[in-house]
This record gives C-alpha cells, sequence and structure tokens, in this order.
C-alpha cells in the first residue's frame, strides 16, 4: 500500500481484519477461506466508494482509505462498514466471519504512511483483542495513538501492564496491554479514543 502523499481532505485509515479465517481453512479448507476472502471484499466494496483505496496487505489483513468531509463524517463511515461487516455479518457455509477495525481519522494535510498505519493495525489487534469489533482514534489522538503504537512494539512482554477498559453488549473486561498511558472505554456506541490529562481514553460515542 503506497499513500504517502498528502491528502487535502479529512480522510480515515482503516485496518481490518477477518476473523476466523484460519479456523475456516483449517477445518474447511482453502477453498471456504478464498470464498470467505471475496465475500469479505464484497461487503467492503459496497461500503465503499469507486475511489476510494481497498487493497489486501496480509493473508487476512486488509488497508482502506476513505477522504471525508470531516472528522464526524469519518466516525459515522467508520460505523457504517462496522455494520455492515459486524451487525450484518454475512454466513459462508454456516460459518460466521467477523471482522476486527482499527481506525484512524486524519485532518487535511496528514499522510497515511507506515507510523499510520501502524497505528491503525495496533488499534485493530485492540479491537481484536477487546472482540469490540471496532476503535477509532480521533484526529486529535492520532499522534498518541502512534506513539502508543511504538510503545507497544517497543515494550517487552514481561512489561506489559497497561490496562484497558472495554464495554460490549453491556459487559466490562480488562486487559493488560504495554507500558504506556492506560485507555479506558465508558460505554456509548463508538469505541473512540479521546484524551484526558497524562492518559488515552478510549470512549464509545
Amino acid at each position: 500500500v503506497s499513500a504517502n502523499a498528502l491528502s487535502p481532505s479529512w480522510s480515515v485509515l482503516i485496518y481490518a481484519d477477518l476473523d476466523g479465517l484460519k479456523h475456516i481453512n483449517d477445518s474447511m479448507g482453502h477453498r471456504h477461506g478464498d470464498s470467505s476472502i471475496m465475500a469479505f471484499a464484497g461487503q467492503v466494496q459496497s461500503a465503499i466508494r469507486k475511489d476510494d483505496l481497498f487493497a489486501r496487505v496480509g493473508g487476512d489483513e486488509f488497508v482502506i482509505l476513505m477522504n471525508v468531509r470531516d472528522e464526524a463524517a469519518g466516525l459515522i463511515v467508520a460505523d457504517r462498514l462496522n455494520h455492515s461487516l459486524n451487525v450484518a455479518a454475512y454466513h459462508e457455509e454456516n460459518t460466521r466471519l467477523l471482522s476486527s477495525l482499527g481506525v484512524l481519522i486524519l485532518p487535511p494535510g496528514a499522510r497515511a504512511i507506515d507510523t499510520e498505519l501502524r497505528a491503525a493495525d495496533m488499534l485493530m489487534y485492540e479491537a481484536k483483542r477487546m472482540k469490540i469489533g471496532l476503535l477509532v482514534a480521533t484526529a486529535e489522538m492520532t499522534s498518541q495513538a502512534i506513539t502508543l503504537s511504538r510503545h507497544l512494539a517497543q515494550a517487552q512482554p514481561a512489561n506489559r501492564r497497561t490496562a484497558i477498559r472495554a464495554h460490549h453488549r453491556g459487559s466490562a473486561a480488562s486487559i493488560d496491554l504495554a507500558t504506556a498511558p492506560p485507555l479506558v472505554e465508558q460505554p456509548k456506541h463508538i469505541p473512540v479514543i479521546t484524551s484526558q490529562p497524562d492518559r488515552l481514553t478510549a470512549s464509545q460515542r
């Protein structure tokens, strides 16, 4: 994926993982896995526009880059894609596949390059780990999300102790992550990284 040019507008960078693909490949064969990937791609393409970037970057990982009007529109786009992929999840041979999405909302003039991709990837893994489907960093928190991704990359496993609380369908779970500012999620709608003094906060809007 190459998206190094400065964007003149707001943009949304989404790192998506197709959950359960390995299980389908192992239990039902790669033909079923390939069909699941095609179904996923169809779901994404029906939710994005012709000029949006959609690329496969790994066996079950994908990147989407979209220009949007403003930050609020970016949140709507992320929520709509999450609904398409997860709430209205498709079935392949009675096997339900869900997706985990890490989302960065980038202001005009931002670049979608390696550091931003790593941060979106980090958010995707936390959404996957917390089983919430979607985790978003707003524009004001992009740099903090990038910094956190670097902390996670550099932290030794024995030192991983940052707490993230996630509320999903009325339940809460706490997970140790890394030596970095704690993330706390408050139950509303979209899990969004916002700022508080001396820490990162994942709140739902």
